[in-house]
């Protein structure tokens, strides 16, 4: 996943997040988070449609993870648009009931899950898969990507965030920014709890690029290759 997306993908849940109606009293800023991204990374190697286990998604202080899984196919997970995950899982706030706080005529826990309101880490993680099952059915050469919130993530009953004047229940070290509580030493800390998943994801995101761009000068080396083998082995006509 490049800088690029990463920086929409959190862009995009803030933008949800600081735009929910009525206002939250206490909505705090996501930030990048590459031990939860390590994790997101695992569960989409699995090719699995499907929640997988809470007590499959703990962190170092035994604290669950939140999780959204989507699946797309007929696109290239390199050059996936963050835009399509984000709108589907949104597409959901019309199931929302936030005077009832619940789901109403059909499923909303993706959307749920991206506005709740203590959530502050997000990492995510796309794998292309040749097999997966969506709903029941077989699908060839699909991007499935699943993204992690922490800490805890989304629980039951679900109650996402408090009603209230925006920003009202922030901490004493907040500050407010588009109606989301922003605080500098927390999203750093966030940002900044890593594992050596980190240098080794970009390592292997690389290779895999560089392979897709090579691909069409290595399949023009072959064809070449093909063909004077084929016309070094034609008898000559006398």
């Amino acid at each position: 996943m490049t800088q690029q997306q990463i920086d929409k993908l959190v862009e995009l849940h803030n933008t949800i997040r600081s735009s929910v109606s009525p206002t939250a009293d206490e909505m705090l800023r996501l930030s990048w988070n590459y031990d939860l991204e390590a994790s997101a990374a695992s569960k989409a190697k699995s090719c699995a449609f499907r929640w997988s286990p809470t007590n499959s998604r703990l962190d170092n202080a035994g604290h669950g993870s939140g999780e959204n899984v989507w699946v797309g196919w007929g696109v290239n997970f390199t050059t996936l648009d963050v835009n399509s995950p984000i709108t589907t899982w949104f597409a959901e706030q019309k199931y929302f009931d936030p005077e009832l706080q619940q789901c109403l005529g059909g499923s909303c826990e993706h959307y749920v899950q991206i506005i709740w309101h203590d959530v502050y880490r997000i990492g995510c993680a796309w794998n292309e898969c040749n097999d997966i099952k969506v709903y029941g059915y077989p699908v060839n050469t699909a991007v499935f990507l699943v993204c992690h919130y922490g800490p805890r993530g989304a629980r039951q009953p679900l109650f996402p965030y408090f009603r209230g004047v925006a920003c009202s229940f922030c901490g004493q070290e907040d500050r407010c920014e588009y109606s989301l509580c922003t605080n500098d030493e927390r999203e750093k800390t966030a940002e900044n709890v890593t594992s050596d998943y980190k240098k080794k994801k970009r390592h292997i995101y690389d290779s895999i690029c560089l392979i897709y761009k090579l691909a069409p000068l290595i399949k023009l080396c072959l064809v070449a290759i093909t063909v004077k083998h084929i016309r070094s082995n034609i008898p000559l006509i006398k």
